[in-house]
């Protein structure tokens, strides 16, 4: 299988999504600009549909989009920034 490592990635993102939001994988293909039956042989780890190329941009996007939604919910995008570290690891510092 020469695409496996693509396979185990776009597994994980469909696993995220349906773990993550309410989403099945209808919604996820018609999200993705794919076909049902290609995220179906994807998330079931048989092989990269040949005519996936046109759709794997839309999934990663729907991905990073969805994995900003959750952050911003949890509050995790805070230790994203730049000057926020630093402030963070300094607190944490003294609380020890």
């Amino acid at each position: 299988m020469k695409n496996h490592p693509k396979l185990q990635i776009y597994q994980g993102i469909i696993q995220y999504l349906l773990d993550s939001t309410s989403y099945d994988i209808k919604n996820i293909a018609s999200l993705s600009n794919a076909s049902v039956k290609s995220i179906r042989t994807i998330y079931q780890g048989n092989e990269m549909p040949p005519n996936f190329s046109s759709s794997e941009k839309h999934l990663v996007q729907l991905f990073q989009m969805i994995l900003e939604l959750n952050c911003k919910q949890r509050g995790c995008l805070q230790f994203l920034a730049k000057g926020n570290r630093t402030d963070n690891i300094y607190r944490s510092k003294q609380n020890v």
